[in-house]
């Protein structure tokens, strides 16, 4: 499925809690993408990044509120390692624009 990357929408709110050590639920995903360069202070690369990673392609899956897009693939980082994360992406029914909705590191390479 053609993703309109170009056009997705992102939340810098959510983008602050990947980021955010001090949220109790979301500690070891913030250790993840801190060690790897990502900060609260660049916004922007994370976010740029993780669009990079929608262009490897998606999986769809239809829901009641749309269409679920799972994304597994390397995520390029400010500390030039690109780890495997997946991403999860929605596309509104009524919408073309994929929102992000969370990412987190896989374990293993899928």
């Amino acid at each position: 499925m053609p993703l309109p990357v170009d056009q997705t929408l992102i939340d810098d709110g959510k983008l602050r809690y990947l980021l955010d050590a001090e949220h109790p639920q979301n500690a070891g995903k913030a250790a993840f993408f801190n060690q790897h360069g990502f900060s609260t202070d660049r916004l922007d690369e994370l976010a740029a990044a993780l669009r990079s990673h929608l262009e490897n392609g998606a999986d769809a899956i239809a829901g009641p509120h749309g269409i679920r897009l799972v994304c597994d693939a390397p995520l390029p980082s400010p500390d030039g390692r690109a780890p495997w994360v997946r991403s999860v992406w929605q596309i509104d029914v009524g919408s073309a624009r994929p929102r992000f909705i969370t990412a987190y590191p896989l374990r293993r390479r899928p």
